[in-house]
C-alpha cells in the first residue's frame, strides 16, 4: 500500500479495496497490515451475454473460488517523500539484456 507524505490515502482507493471507511476516519498502520483482499481475473468477473456484450457478474462466491483468483495481503506501507506526489510510484526504466 502507498500513502502520501502526510500518511493519507484517497478514501475511494480504500473503498475500492473493500475497506469500510468513512470520511476523516483514521487507521493505524497496524490496522491495515495483514488486510487481505481477493483479485478476481477479468475473465471470471465478467459474464458474456447472448448479444456478445459483457456485464459484471454477481456470483461473488463463484468468483472467489475460481482458479485464477489470487488472495492479496497488505504486508507493508510505503510513504512517498515528494510533496507533489499523489502516491503513485514511478519506477525508472529498466534495461534488460537478452
Amino acid at each position: 500500500m502507498v500513502v502520501n507524505r502526510d500518511n493519507s490515502i484517497n478514501i475511494n482507493a480504500l473503498r475500492n479495496l473493500g475497506i469500510s471507511v468513512k470520511e476523516n476516519k483514521k487507521f493505524t498502520f497496524d490496522q491495515l497490515i495483514g488486510t487481505t483482499m481477493q483479485l478476481v481475473s477479468n475473465d471470471d468477473f465478467y459474464q458474456s451475454l447472448p448479444t456478445g456484450n459483457f456485464l459484471p457478474g454477481n456470483d461473488y462466491q463463484k468468483m472467489s473460488q475460481a482458479n485464477k483468483t489470487k488472495t492479496l495481503k497488505v504486508v507493508g506501507i510505503l510513504r512517498v517523500k515528494s510533496k507533489n506526489s499523489d502516491g503513485i510510484l514511478a519506477l525508472p526504466p529498466v534495461k534488460v539484456t537478452l
